[in-house]
């Protein structure tokens, strides 16, 4: 089971959050009144943290990440990895790189 399906109802309704809590605010959900995925909001504000990261060390070494990180901040939450596909290709990126 995913992390993620703990929080879904019994009808398999995904929980929706509307509060606009969090240290990221340039997420798009942010913008938005209409209630949101919390754990897309939260894949979207790692992503952007990681991209920071890439961009503050212009590292060739942490170029492979990108790729990741920019799906992860994509506009659109819908076309964002789940928390756990996002671990998973994290994971596969960084075994590609050793």
């Amino acid at each position: 089971m995913v992390y993620r399906d703990r929080f879904t109802g019994a009808n398999d309704v995904v929980m929706k959050d509307s509060t606009r809590l969090g240290q990221d605010r340039t997420a798009p959900e942010y913008d938005r009144p209409e209630p949101y995925d919390p754990f897309k909001a939260d894949i979207f504000q790692l992503g952007n943290a990681l991209l920071n990261v890439i961009r503050a060390y212009n590292s060739d070494g942490l170029e492979p990440f990108r790729k990741l990180a920019e799906a992860m901040t994509s506009p659109n939450p819908e076309n964002r990895p789940s928390p756990t596909i996002a671990y998973l290709a994290f994971i596969d990126v960084g075994e590609s790189e050793i």
